[in-house]
């Protein structure tokens, strides 16, 4: 997240928000059953 410059971080449908960023890292996890690093991106 500290790479993309601070306009392409913003919560809009065209930019990559550090939220967006947590619920797919989120859902990554999951899906490798791996809950210990599932609960600490959520």
């Amino acid at each position: 997240m500290n790479r993309l410059p601070q306009r392409e971080r913003s919560g809009t449908w065209l930019t990559y928000s550090e939220q967006k960023h947590h619920v797919h890292l989120s859902h990554a996890y999951t899906t490798l059953e791996d809950t210990a690093r599932t609960n600490e991106s959520q």
